[in-house]
């Protein structure tokens, strides 16, 4: 019998860092995400998306956690995993109050070659599918939007300068944000072969200043003396987990609005995945700001692409959707952070001390959690 779980709340086990959004992501039916992370099972890759309506249990969890923020008037962001076309029309999650969003994710551009593609059009055709999100779903102009692409290799060129100065004209002309609102253009590559980051490590770094350094210099309202940041990459190396090179850039233009670029870089840990090692990665998620997943198979407790596959960090809908409300019942408006950690410490509770010799899928999981949650030996003390 496994022992109860205990919480001291008042001396709490976690810690929490009050971020001011939340953060849910949803991934609207099977193989939906563009960005096409080689071990991510949301990934569309070369299957594309068939669905026209978001999957019902996507809808039902994240209508739970839009009147979960709600009811504590929070504003959080929305990161939309789905198709970037008019396609997505019913694949958009239906919000009953879309002033709550304060930052769109959308249009995720993967593996886009600059030897086919005609950076011109493509970037007229990208302004107007951002604009088509924002005024289809929104009445109101948002102050953030934000939105990727996959480079078609690890270091940037004078292909993505342009591309991204482009968009982010079209998106500051149209005025398509609120005053002073941000665009925010992540250029990503996750889980790339760590022998081809630590290759491309110093093109990477030279061509992040030279090209996206001169960017965003091109956008800087100079003679305001301030509003200009930008960043030496920062290269991680493997710490167990996963190795990283991260580089920001920032101005604030002439007209007051911003535009901030990163590329990232993510690389797997070469190290033996094992259960030790799955309960540590989801033990340092703990204490870190709300950001659930909502796919089709179930909800992350907390989206992060280097544990997309770890077991421990989800749950099933039918958990998810009777645990927000119960929760929020039981703690101050001002915790809301604390509801995921109790959900996620709950799932590694249960994860240590199931059986080793039993081999799971991440479905079998989230079903052996559910079975645990609702048996009689499952108590809180609150």
């Amino acid at each position: 019998m496994r022992k109860n779980t205990k919480y001291k709340i008042q001396n709490t086990k976690y810690k929490i860092q009050m971020k001011p959004l939340p953060t849910v992501e949803i991934f609207p039916a099977e193989r939906s995400c563009e960005q096409g992370c080689p071990p991510c099972p949301l990934a569309r890759r070369e299957e594309k998306t068939t669905s026209l309506i978001i999957d019902p249990n996507v809808q039902a969890s994240f209508s739970a956690f839009e009147k979960f923020i709600g009811q504590r008037k929070k504003q959080y962001r929305l990161f939309y995993s789905g198709p970037n076309d008019q396609s997505s029309f019913g694949l958009v999650p239906q919000m009953k109050n879309h002033g709550l969003v304060q930052e769109f994710g959308a249009l995720n551009l993967s593996k886009v070659s600059s030897g086919n593609t005609n950076v011109y059009e493509l970037a007229l055709e990208t302004v107007e599918r951002i604009e088509w999100f924002l005024t289809t779903f929104f009445s109101q102009k948002l102050q953030t939007f934000r939105m990727t692409i996959v480079p078609e290799q690890l270091y940037v060129g004078e292909f993505e300068k342009m591309l991204i100065s482009e968009i982010a004209r079209g998106v500051f002309v149209k005025k398509l944000l609120e005053e002073k609102g941000e665009f925010v253009f992540e250029i990503r590559s996750n889980l790339v072969p760590l022998k081809n980051l630590e290759r491309d490590i110093g093109q990477i770094e030279l061509n992040n200043s030279v090209y996206l350094g001169s960017l965003v210099r091109d956008f800087w309202n100079e003679g305001d003396g301030k509003g200009l940041r930008g960043s030496l990459t920062q290269y991680l190396p493997d710490n167990g987990e996963f190795s990283m090179s991260f580089a920001e850039y920032y101005a604030r233009t002439l007209n007051e609005y911003a535009l901030k670029v990163t590329n990232r870089i993510i690389s797997n840990s070469q190290r033996r995945i094992d259960k030790k090692f799955l309960i540590q990665q989801a033990k340092g998620v703990l204490g870190h700001e709300m950001h659930f997943a909502i796919a089709p198979q179930g909800v992350m407790c907390h989206h992060t692409s280097v544990a997309i596959n770890n077991p421990i960090l989800w749950m099933s809908h039918e958990t998810f959707q009777r645990e927000i409300p119960h929760l929020q019942s039981k703690f101050s408006k001002n915790d809301y952070n604390l509801i995921q950690q109790i959900l996620l410490y709950e799932n590694i509770e249960i994860f240590a001390a199931a059986d080793s010799e039993v081999k799971r899928s991440v479905p079998e999981w989230i079903s052996y959690f559910d079975e645990e949650r609702y048996s009689p030996r499952f108590k809180r003390d609150f």
